[in-house]
């Protein structure tokens, strides 16, 4: 997204229209498997999860941070710079 509105029109979509949030949740399934292993061991042993379930975690809980507003448009941006700061860690770690 890159604008604020464009964001707040991905946030409700995934809000109000559970085909959309299946249809994004697949997205980034897919965007996971292109991750190295070693980045998805890194990353799953940041989360305290098994590298098996990184994927579906990461996705899961990315899509409920928006969802709650806990993922703002401001942390969308960092996530997507791979900019990540400690209140976007605890989203990502189910805190």
């Amino acid at each position: 997204m890159t604008t604020p509105e464009a964001y707040s029109a991905y946030r409700q979509g995934l809000v109000g229209s559970p085909a959309f949030r299946a249809q994004e949740m697949a997205k980034c399934l897919n965007e996971q498997k292109r991750l190295t292993p070693e980045l998805r061991q890194a990353a799953a042993t940041l989360l305290n999860i098994p590298v098996e379930k990184f994927a579906d975690v990461i996705c899961e809980r990315s899509i409920n941070g928006i969802v709650s507003g806990r993922i703002d448009y401001e942390a969308y941006k960092k996530i997507q710079a791979k900019k990540l700061d400690a209140e976007i860690v605890k989203v990502f770690q189910g805190r």
